[in-house]
Formats: structure tokens, sequence, C-alpha cells
């Protein structure tokens, strides 16, 4: 466990290498989620986070993912559709490169 609040887990798993978000990623836990991220960041060679468990996510929590993949340190992985939605409205495509 990485992170816990009422309404966010960030799980990871050294077996797997994954990062999993699960709950809801808003204005009111992003900060303290982009540390714990950065924190993870400095371990791994490329963060690959699963946001598929994501069950709402604002623009706060989606800007925060933009930010942290914008250098190519971390990528996420199964975005739900309305994420990517999201992201094509911001017009970020290019930013969040999905991992394979």
């Amino acid at each position: 466990m990485l992170y816990l609040d009422r309404y966010l887990r960030v799980t990871y798993s050294p077996r797997t290498g994954l990062i999993r978000l699960v709950g809801e990623l808003d204005a009111s836990n992003a900060p303290a989620v982009a540390e714990t991220l950065a924190h993870a960041k400095r371990s791994e060679n490329v963060l690959v986070i699963d946001t598929a468990q994501l069950d709402f996510i604002d623009l706060a929590g989606l800007r925060m993912l933009i930010r942290l993949c914008s250098d190519g340190s971390a990528r996420l992985s199964a975005m739900p559709p309305r994420m990517l939605r999201l992201i094509h409205l911001l017009d970020q495509a290019h930013t969040l490169r999905a991992a394979e």
C-alpha cells in the first residue's frame, strides 16, 4: 500500500511492477498522490500506473497524471473510456503514452 484515504487506494505490486489506482482521484487527494508517485518514480525506471479501477477522475487528478507522464518516466495502463474522453478533450493524448 503506497497511499490510502477515504476515496482512493494506491498499491504497488513488486512482482508485476504495477501501481494500481483504485477508487476516486480528484482535487482532494491529487497533491498527496502526486507526492507518493514522485517518491515511487525515484526507485523505478518507468512507472506503469494501472487506472482500470478508477471509478472517478476529475481534471485535477488527470492534470496530475499528465504532469507525471510528461517526461516519459511514467505511463498509464488500462485507461477507462471516460478517462480517455477527458484526455482527448484536453488534447493531451500525445503526452500520455499508454503502457503496452
